[in-house]
């Protein structure tokens, strides 16, 4: 009895402080004093640029990561889309639902409090179709993006 007691007091705790950390980037953290409030990084198999957004006191509320390639938006694969969303859901374990609009549209999920949205627009070329994408994950609690 105390054993499950004790288990299950354990994985409300754990539930409830869960945290979304991209990188080292914590929402619901402030950042330290060696990170900067825009870098490059990696992520799901794409390189962009990644983006804090940060209240009055300096506490992360929001992250906006857009892949690019040599300083401009970078086009992808509805294949490469597809392995970026599955990475989300790996990486963070949230479920993300796609909700579009033509051939443009969103992939919308939430988890540990926060909200997940992976927006993406298409561009026709006579060899084929390719997709813009921005991803936002931000906690409502603490600010708007």
């Amino acid at each position: 009895m105390k054993r499950s007691l004790f288990f299950l007091l354990l994985l409300v705790t754990s539930t409830s402080f869960a945290q979304i950390n991209l990188k080292g980037y914590v929402i619901g953290k402030p950042l330290s004093s060696d990170q900067h409030a825009s870098t490059k990084i990696s992520f799901g198999g794409v390189y962009g640029n990644l983006v804090t957004s940060r209240t009055n006191s300096g506490v992360v509320y929001g992250l906006t990561f857009n892949p690019e390639k040599g300083g401009t938006p970078k086009l992808m694969t509805q294949a490469e889309v597809q392995k970026f969303v599955s990475s989300l859901n790996h990486y963070f374990h949230v479920d993300l639902k796609r909700v579009s609009q033509g051939k443009d549209g969103v992939f919308k999920g939430s988890e540990s409090g926060c909200q997940f949205v992976v927006n993406y627009t298409h561009k026709q070329f006579r060899n084929g179709l390719y997709y813009y994408i921005e991803m936002l994950i931000h906690n409502p609690k603490l600010g708007a993006l």
